[in-house]
C-alpha cells in the first residue's frame, strides 16, 4: 500500500471518529464508548490510542489558539491561505470571500501583449507550448507557470487565454493606451492587484 493510500485511510478513520464525537456533544454527562466505535470502524487498539492522542493535542491547541479568533480561508494566486479573524467581528470582510490575484507589472505587460497577439494576430488560435522557437511561447509558458488561472488547455499542448485573461488583458490595454497605471481592479469574481515594486 502506498504512503498516500495509508495517509488517506488514516485521515478517513480520524474523520469518522470526529464525526461521531460531533454527535456526542449534546450528551455532556454521558459516557461515550470509544472502544465500541473503534470496533465498528475496524480501528486497532494502537490506532485508537494514536487517534485519541491527536484529538487531545488538537483540543488543547485549538482551545488556546482560537479562544478569541476563528479561521477563515482566503484564495490568492492559486493558493489557499488561512486568516484569523476576531470572533466578535460579526461580518466576514469582503476581501476574504473574494479571490485575489497579485501580478507583477512585468507579467501584466506580458499578459496584455499575449492577449493583443491572441485577438489580433493569431485570431483565436492557441499557443503551442511545446515549441521553443519564439519569445512569445517562452512568455506564455512563464505566465502560465505563475498564473495558470489566466489560461485554459484545449488538448494537443495548446494553451488559450481564459475569459478572465481576455477581460483583464483588454482592460490593461485600454489603461496602457492612456498611460494611466492600474493598481487594483475587479474582473469577474477576482480582485487583481498589480505590484509595481
Amino acid at each position: 500500500m502506498s504512503r498516500e493510500a495509508i495517509a488517506l485511510e488514516c485521515y478517513k478513520k480520524i474523520d469518522r471518529v470526529i464525526k461521531a464525537l460531533e454527535l456526542f456533544k449534546s450528551h455532556e454527562d454521558c459516557l461515550f464508548n470509544i472502544s465500541k466505535l473503534a470496533n465498528m470502524l475496524n480501528i486497532t487498539g494502537k490506532e485508537l490510542k494514536e487517534i485519541l492522542a491527536i484529538l487531545f493535542q488538537f483540543q488543547h491547541f485549538l482551545i488556546d489558539l482560537f479562544h478569541e479568533f476563528r479561521l477563515q480561508s482566503k484564495w490568492r494566486n492559486n493558493e489557499t491561505f488561512l486568516k484569523m479573524i476576531p470572533k466578535d467581528r460579526k461580518k466576514v470582510p469582503d476581501e476574504l470571500n473574494r479571490k485575489e490575484i497579485i501580478i507583477s507589472a512585468r507579467h501584466s505587460r506580458l499578459l496584455s501583449d499575449i492577449i493583443r497577439y491572441f485577438m489580433h494576430v493569431s485570431h483565436g488560435k492557441g499557443f503551442d507550448i511545446t515549441r521553443r522557437d519564439s519569445d512569445l511561447t517562452a512568455n506564455v509558458k512563464e505566465l502560465y507557470n505563475y498564473h495558470p488561472n489566466f489560461f485554459r488547455r484545449n488538448g494537443y499542448n495548446l494553451l488559450y487565454p481564459s475569459g478572465l485573461a481576455i477581460e483583464f488583458g483588454t482592460l490593461l490595454k485600454s489603461y496602457h493606451q492612456v498611460n494611466k497605471p492600474l493598481k487594483t481592479v475587479r474582473v469577474v469574481d477576482y480582485q487583481i492587484k498589480i505590484n509595481y515594486s
